[in-house]
């Protein structure tokens, strides 16, 4: 359990402000803990679906590591794939 989440799971009985000041952290800090929470678990969750992925070719390459086995395209370029497809920021404004 971190700072924050004790805050949480104490903040009806005690009040947010109090229990900030005690453990020496920022309510901004908190609130924007609170805020992410959904970040946070989607970002574990595509972290788990990545360490399956890397498991599986991992598995299918009869557990080898570093030069590529075959002629197929490198691990770790068809891991990283999905990264690549997000959007890039734009063009400088003239």
């Amino acid at each position: 359990m971190n700072r924050f989440q004790f805050v949480a799971d104490h903040q009806r009985r005690y009040g947010v402000k109090r229990l900030c000041a005690i453990l020496g952290i920022a309510r901004s800090s908190f609130y924007y803990w609170r805020r992410t929470a959904e970040d946070r678990a989607a970002r574990q969750a595509a972290d788990a679906r990545l360490a399956a992925r890397i498991r599986a070719v991992h598995r299918e390459s009869d557990g080898t590591y570093g030069v590529p086995r075959s002629r197929r395209p490198p691990v770790w370029l068809l891991l990283l794939r999905p990264l690549h497809s997000r959007p890039t920021a734009s063009a400088p404004r003239a």
